[in-house]
């Protein structure tokens, strides 16, 4: 927020990248943010896009409009878009959040950032993705990098969930098994609540290995993709 707020800055426009796995929160973060009421009185106008895989230009210059207008374009032509799109923002200060964003395709940054550089100065662009390279590229100043719980902290919440009234058990095989199972959801909150409430109605030391060693070790161990956990 303090940087959001800070108006002494060179830039007409700046991006900050919000960078995460998926689950941690990015996305809540950045809705906490818009929704506060010193962004309300601070920028003119407050823009939400959700991008995911398809960084279309087009696309997202008709999203912006949606947000700012609440009504989508119909079928207007690029140039047309253009146009709209700078009334909207032309000496505005203004709040963008681009959602879940995966291109890392240079060329397709620059052309988008032209279009949205006529905004007053102090407005800018959060933008939430799962990707470094993405961060790097866009990023006006160093992205946030948004922490998982800590192995102290995912262990206390899977307790929450997966023993009665947080109690770890009195065997201390199935506390083993747990801790080794919590250590791969990588301190995401959701897939250790997610975990932790299915193993609650597991008792035997036999059925937590099993989960362990069969369901659990389909899981996707790319860094940025835990969220498959969510499915079991």
């Amino acid at each position: 927020m303090d940087y959001l707020l800070d108006s002494n800055i060179e830039e007409n426009v700046s991006v900050l990248p919000i960078v995460g796995i998926g689950g941690l929160g990015k996305t809540t973060l950045a809705q906490l943010v818009f929704n506060e009421e010193k962004m309300q009185k601070h920028f003119d106008k407050k823009l939400w896009v959700f991008v995911s895989n398809d960084f279309d230009e087009k696309i997202i210059v008709e999203k912006i409009l949606e947000s700012a207008k609440g009504k989508k374009p119909e079928n207007l032509q690029m140039n047309t878009l253009i146009n709209d799109l700078q009334k909207e923002i032309d000496g505005k200060r203004y709040l963008l959040v681009l959602d879940d964003v995966w291109s890392d395709d240079s060329q397709k940054w620059d052309s988008l950032k032209r279009l949205l550089l006529s905004g007053e100065r102090g407005s800018k662009i959060l933008v939430t993705t799962r990707e470094e390279k993405v961060a790097k590229i866009s990023k006006t100043i160093e992205p946030y990098f948004l922490r998982g719980l800590n192995e102290e902290e995912s262990w206390s919440l899977f307790k929450q969930k997966a023993f009665e009234k947080g109690q770890e058990p009195e065997n201390l095989r199935i506390t083993e098994i747990g801790m080794e199972i919590v250590r791969k959801c990588k301190g995401i909150p959701p897939a250790i609540m997610t975990i932790g409430s299915l193993l609650y109605f597991k008792y035997s030391e036999q059925e937590w290995l099993s989960f362990k060693n069969k369901d659990f070790s389909n899981v996707n161990k790319k860094e940025t993709d835990i969220l498959p956990t969510l499915e079991l």
